[in-house]
């Protein structure tokens, strides 16, 4: 497939982004040369930033978005593991710790070569990345600040009596 067909790819399936995010009326910054979109979610616990690239030349999306908290330079490498732990339960998607900056960003890849991109299948990954973000943004939180262990990571959460 020629450049010029890649650029049109890429540019119709961010056209379909920012379509889906103005039907649902979600605010985003939108920066068309770059062909990224930066959003703003409020979750159940945390709230998250995240952003959406699509890229012409690897016809590929990703969304990313960096846990809103620090990690303490001791917990590190402890984080590395809980994020190794949790990643093994995911269908795609990664959760990594960035050490230069002591944080962690989530991100997730999805290739759509020789395929039209269309306002379902944007839902599937937006939808999945802030499930995955309300679901262990929280825990790893906590996990970073020694509040649960390594095990809690992946426990689901006790019933509350109300």
């Amino acid at each position: 497939m020629g450049d010029k067909t890649k650029t049109s790819n890429a540019t119709a399936t961010y056209a379909t982004i920012k379509s889906y995010f103005d039907k649902r009326g979600w605010h985003y910054e939108a920066d068309d040369k770059e062909l990224t979109i930066h959003y703003n979610i409020r979750g159940k616990d945390l709230d998250a930033c995240f952003f959406i690239e699509t890229n012409g030349k690897g016809e590929r999306i990703t969304v990313a978005s960096f846990l809103p908290f620090s990690l303490p330079t001791e917990k590190l490498e402890e984080a590395m593991w809980a994020c190794c732990l949790i990643n093994t339960t995911l269908l795609s998607g990664s959760f990594s710790v960035v050490t230069e900056m002591r944080e962690i960003i989530y991100r997730n890849s999805s290739r759509y070569k020789d395929m039209v991109v269309t306002a379902e299948i944007i839902d599937e990954i937006v939808s999945y990345s802030n499930k995955l973000m309300d679901t262990y943004s929280l825990k790893l939180l906590a996990f970073s600040r020694g509040y649960i262990g390594l095990n809690d990571v992946l426990a689901k959460p006790s019933k509350t009596v109300e």
